[in-house]
C-alpha cells in the first residue's frame, strides 16, 4: 500500500490516483526496495492528472523528459544578485556586469530568464531537480540498512499553459495492509 508524504496541504490519499494506478506505484516501490544501490535506473513516477496518465522514466532520463529551468543559474544574472546582496545599487550592479561579461551577454541572460518565465516552466528549477536527486539518492543510501522506507518520488505535472507549479509528493510503503476478521 502506498502512502503520499511531504506535500503539505496536500490530500494524502491524491483522489485523482486509481487503484490500478496504485498498483503501478507498489510495483515501482517494489522495484525501488530490491534495489541493491542508488543508480539511474531507478524509477522516478510522473502523474499527468489531466490525462490520468502515469508512467515511470528512470531517474537518469529526468533532466532530459522535464528540462530544469536553468535561466537564473547563469553566472552573469548570479554575478549581479551577489553584487546587489553587496549593496550596489541596481545600475551601479549592471554596469559592473557589463564590465566583467559584456553588454551582449548579461542581456542575453536576462532575455533567456524573462522568455523561460514568460512561457512558464511550472516551478521546475534546476535547484527543485536538484534537490529531488539529492533526496532520493538519500533515501536510497540512507534506506540502505531498511529499504523498506526508501521514498519514491511522484512528480504531479502541471496542466500546459497553465501558471500552477508541478507538485512533489515522496511516497513509501505503508506495510502490510490490514485484512478484516470480521465474516
Amino acid at each position: 500500500m502506498v502512502e503520499f508524504v511531504d506535500q503539505p496541504g496536500t490530500d494524502p490519499n491524491l483522489p485523482w490516483v486509481s487503484p490500478r494506478q496504485r498498483d503501478q506505484l507498489n510495483g515501482w516501490i517494489a522495484e525501488l526496495r530490491e534495489a541493491s544501490a542508488w543508480s539511474g535506473t531507478l524509477p522516478v513516477a510522473l502523474l499527468e492528472p489531466c490525462w490520468l496518465r502515469l508512467r515511470a522514466i528512470p531517474v537518469a532520463d529526468l533532466a532530459m523528459e522535464l528540462p530544469p529551468d536553468a535561466t537564473a543559474a547563469a553566472p552573469e544574472l548570479q554575478r549581479y544578485r551577489q553584487l546587489i546582496g553587496q549593496g550596489l545599487p541596481g545600475w551601479s550592479a549592471q554596469i559592473h556586469c557589463w564590465e566583467e561579461f559584456g553588454a551582449a551577454s548579461c542581456q542575453a541572460a536576462q532575455r533567456r530568464l524573462w522568455e523561460c518565465r514568460d512561457r512558464g516552466n511550472h516551478g521546475w528549477t534546476l535547484a527543485r531537480y536538484a534537490a529531488l536527486i539529492e533526496t532520493y539518492r538519500r533515501s536510497v543510501e540512507l534506506g540502505s540498512g531498511n529499504r523498506a522506507r526508501r521514498r519514491l518520488p511522484l512528480l504531479v505535472l502541471a496542466r500546459a499553459g497553465s501558471r500552477d507549479a508541478h507538485t512533489l509528493h515522496w511516497l513509501e510503503p505503508m506495510g502490510q495492509p490490514m485484512r478484516h476478521t470480521c465474516a
